[in-house]
């Protein structure tokens, strides 16, 4: 039986969910959209310099000549052989090896070099001879950055080869059958806005390939069945993202931002996981933007508005909440360090506690908070801890050993699975009671339907 439910989570784990990876490949297009932006940019501007500003342009100038031997033909008055220039197919394999290799010979072109008094190495220089496979066809090929060192160089060429070719071959003739002109346009002349418009696609393709990649490495809390069978914790709750309370704002539209039927079933299972009417409740999460302030604040009206007296211990310093001018001084307890504010919403006040060496808003301190936990108890049902991500302070870990229980807040498809994991990992260290997890900020309360949940 073990066995059976091994392997099916190694089937689930190794099968990609098409919609899930459709829904991954569109956050990370949405998410990484100034990257292939960036890459596209980047790839178009090396190749628009490449092509257009560090290009430097090539001319060639060709000839095309007949190449013939010097033979015996004969014998004069005076006794002495007469020579005629011909061709003999048997000859012109050798022939054309000979030539190339006399061609590419330093000699040629260290007397051209000397001829022209150009600087360049004789190894510099780009000239080149092919033969026409069994033919007597050479091409002669020159390539200089300048048009007219081309031409000039070939009608050197052809006035100097002689001088290296009578020593390595024999006496030989050149039959023009292109003569060489002077070229008009660069051999290796590019098309600037078709170099672009690769750029561009291999910069579009390079950010889609990153894209594709996160998609496939992206391991996230995308339902209720992720947060039991990954996380190993108990789902409190799912909270739509329709309902997610904006940033800032009073306190008093806290609970109107947010959907009271889905808090106000959250709230009931909180107290019903914890076995109580009363205590101490911390409400944290791993990363900024899960919304843990807006659900503390949320919870806090809920019970408010259902006669509870409750005070919100804000420790949060990474997201304010409800600005202190937005809400009434009531006193400042310097005993236990801390001040109390009145919220619109009557039976829900704010609690801010002040370390010394910042009265204004302090970090969490364990022997402060409890024993501001302690002196409030008597005046309030229920505490609530809203404090910074536990995946980046200790704050949380130090509100967590003066609480009766623990929320563990998730946004949908947010923060890596490896790090939520590490965060529920010190909550744990702690000894703390963990109640579950809420998952925030939802696409669809079921979309764990789609996942088999």
């Amino acid at each position: 039986m073990q066995n059976d439910r091994k392997n099916s989570v190694t089937a689930d784990t190794d099968t990609i969910d098409i919609p899930v990876f459709l829904s991954d490949l569109k956050y990370g297009v949405r998410k990484f959209r100034w990257v292939i932006v960036a890459l596209v940019l980047l790839a178009g501007g090396i190749a628009f310099w490449c092509s257009v500003i560090c290009h430097e342009p090539v001319y060639t100038c060709t000839a095309v000549y007949a190449v013939h031997l010097e033979q015996a033909d004969g014998i004069d008055t005076d006794g002495m052989p007469i020579y005629a220039y011909t061709y003999q197919d048997t000859l012109a394999g050798p022939l054309g090896n000979a030539f190339a290799y006399a061609v590419d010979s330093p000699l040629v072109r260290r007397q051209i070099s000397e001829a022209l008094g150009l600087t360049m190495a004789p190894e510099e220089m780009d000239i080149s001879a092919a033969f026409v496979n069994e033919s007597n066809l050479l091409t002669l090929t020159v390539s200089a950055e300048d048009p007219d060192r081309a031409l000039e160089i070939m009608e050197c060429f052809l006035s100097q080869y002689a001088s290296v070719t009578d020593i390595i071959i024999g006496r030989t003739s050149l039959i023009p059958v292109r003569e060489p002109v002077r070229p008009t346009e660069a051999s290796n002349a590019q098309n600037g806005i078709a170099a672009v418009l690769i750029g561009i696609l291999i910069g579009l393709a390079a950010g889609g390939a990153w894209v594709v990649f996160c998609a496939l490495i992206r391991d996230t809390v995308r339902t209720k069945e992720d947060i039991r069978k990954k996380l190993n914790a108990v789902c409190l709750g799912v909270l739509p993202k329709k309902t997610e309370m904006l940033s800032g704002g009073s306190a008093a539209t806290a609970h109107t931002d947010l959907c009271s039927e889905s808090v106000g079933l959250l709230w009931c299972t909180v107290r019903s996981a914890l076995g109580c009417t009363h205590g101490v409740i911390t409400v944290t999460g791993t990363a900024p933007g899960e919304g843990t302030t807006a659900l503390t604040y949320s919870l806090a009206a809920d019970a408010a508005a259902g006669g509870a007296r409750v005070a919100v211990i804000d420790c949060d310093w990474l997201c304010t909440g409800a600005e202190p001018a937005s809400l009434t001084p009531v006193y400042r307890d310097e005993t236990h360090m801390y001040a109390l504010f009145r919220t619109e919403i009557p039976g829900w006040d704010i609690v801010r506690l002040e370390i010394p060496g910042n009265p204004a808003f302090g970090f969490c301190n364990e022997a402060v908070l409890r024993g501001a936990a302690e002196a409030l108890s008597g005046d309030y049902d229920w505490i609530l801890i809203d404090t910074p991500p536990c995946g980046i302070t200790a704050d949380a870990e130090a509100a967590a050993h003066v609480s009766d229980g623990v929320i563990y807040v998730v946004r949908q498809n947010t923060v890596m699975l490896e790090c939520v994991r590490t965060g529920l990992k010190r909550i744990r260290r702690t000894g703390a009671r963990l109640l579950g997890c809420v998952l925030n900020g939802a696409e669809q309360t079921d979309i764990q339907s789609r996942k088999g949940g």
